[in-house]
């Protein structure tokens, strides 16, 4: 068996700096505008390189470990129908799947404390507004980022 599989766990946000990490953009080329994910890129490496690329949010994998491994073991056995499983997990709800975040979601996302009360954190309140180290970050990600000051 030569299987390679990329799993990801995504978060909305940075809980350092409230920063917004996985969120989707629009993005013009000659075809015309696609919708994208920050990670495009590097989901593409993968798969041209014969990766499987499968991503949770962090809050499935924290409140639904199960499902997630389900997840995975779905992929595994529709490659590999005739091979013998130690434990099935068909007998598991599925998980849910998230959509992916667009930016503004990121941003209000980190204004609600959102990780911090999954991740049951002290929450010591940062405001994502466009301070200096945000507007860094817009400059930084402009490609990314169809939002104006």
């Amino acid at each position: 068996m030569n299987l390679h599989i990329d799993i990801e766990i995504n978060e909305p946000y940075s809980i350092e700096n409230g920063l917004p990490l996985h969120f989707y953009y629009y993005s013009f080329s000659e075809e015309g505008w696609t919708l994208k994910e920050t990670d495009s890129m590097r989901d593409a490496f993968f798969s041209l390189k014969g990766w499987f690329v499968v991503k949770f949010s962090e809050e499935q994998v924290i409140s639904f470990p199960d499902r997630c491994c389900k997840v995975i073991y779905k992929l595994v056995r529709s490659l590999f129908p005739n091979m013998k499983f130690l434990e099935d997990f068909n007998t598991n709800e599925d998980l849910i799947p998230v959509k992916c975040w667009s930016i503004i979601d990121c941003i209000n996302l980190e204004r609600q404390n959102y990780r911090e009360k999954y991740l049951k954190l002290d929450v010591k309140h940062r405001k994502v507004e466009l301070n200096e180290t945000f507007q860094s970050y817009v400059k930084e990600h402009e490609q990314y980022l169809n939002i104006s000051n």
